[in-house]
């Protein structure tokens, strides 16, 4: 009796624990998100770079994309969790959208940051002909088709993802287990992690060598390279962690476990699932680091000087 007294007291304190973990956390990365992404493309916007440097397209498309991720995806779940606010639960048609819009936009924003990576390297390249490749032109085309293609890909989605009536309560889930399972292993662990995850480290690397040889380099390129570096180290340490996790809990989903294993799990895989939210956050500490110190070659205006000055206190 003692004892199942301890274990139902200990599940109590996890689960409080749980739930002020993911009020705090969640806040802190949605307030950043939403302010730095916002930041990010006003910055870009008005310092007009994106129109004749890919990188920087890439920056603010993916910033636009990183805002719906984290009002759509953390903002929901913040409602769901901590004031048991679920309109998946409630409306059907949200229900199908939710999930196949957070999927997209998070592919999308995955995408982005491998094609910076990819053109970072590019442009650093002492072969003219790979440095031509580096393009706005071809930017926008990449990115266009990948919006298309990631938006089909969800599709499928919201065919499946529907309202299930379990014991008595409607529960938005996917009625087609197949198509689950591929999502939760294949999507989640091999597009969201293993791929971008790769080509990152590959493309980084490689830049970060034509960073070092390469002297010459212009100053935007070189500035360009540094917050790609510095945002696919992001992408790195919040990524991986919250995938495995993910993975792990995926694999250990069928055993049996007692109701305080289950609720320390449910603390861990919390936290993990917002930790990995600050891959879509960004708070232009580093892109105060990389364009302060030239931003009068970049554009010379008083809006964008102000917008430096304030971001070195964020």
């Amino acid at each position: 009796m003692s004892s199942n007294l301890t274990d139902t007291v200990a599940i109590l304190q996890l689960q409080l624990i749980s739930q002020r973990l993911n009020l705090t956390i969640g806040f802190i990365l949605l307030i950043s998100g939403i302010v730095g992404n916002l930041l990010n493309v006003f910055v870009f916007l008005n310092s007009g770079n994106y129109k004749n440097n890919a990188c920087s397209l890439y920056v603010i498309v993916r910033s636009f994309f990183d805002l719906i991720v984290v009002g759509f995806g953390l903002g929901t779940r913040i409602l769901s969790y901590n004031f048991q606010i679920d309109l998946t639960n409630i409306s059907r048609v949200w229900c199908k959208l939710r999930v196949a819009l957070i999927y997209a936009t998070c592919l999308v924003s995955l995408t982005c940051i491998c094609l910076q990576s990819i053109d970072a390297y590019l442009s650093s390249s002492r072969h003219i002909t790979y440095r031509r490749m580096s393009n706005v032109r071809i930017a926008r085309y990449l990115i266009t088709g990948s919006i298309c293609i990631w938006i089909l890909h969800e599709v499928p989605y919201v065919y499946f993802q529907d309202l299930v009536d379990v014991a008595g309560i409607l529960v938005c889930l996917s009625t087609n287990a197949n198509y689950a399972w591929y999502h939760n292993y294949f999507v989640i662990i091999g597009l969201w992690t293993i791929i971008p995850i790769t080509i990152i480290i590959v493309f980084g690397f490689l830049s970060y060598i034509h960073l070092r040889e390469r002297h010459a380099l212009l100053d935007l390129t070189r500035q360009m390279i540094n917050m790609t570096l510095f945002q696919s180290a992001s992408v790195f340490i919040f990524q991986v962690p919250s995938e495995i996790a993910v993975a792990y809990f995926l694999a250990t989903a069928n055993v049996n476990v007692n109701a305080y294993y289950r609720a320390r799990n449910q603390l861990i895989q919390l936290f993990l699932s917002n930790y990995g939210y600050g891959t879509y956050v960004s708070l232009l500490l580093h892109q105060k680091r990389h364009l302060n110190e030239n931003a009068w070659k970049i554009k010379s205006t008083q809006i964008f000087q102000d917008l430096l000055y304030r971001n070195i206190f964020i």
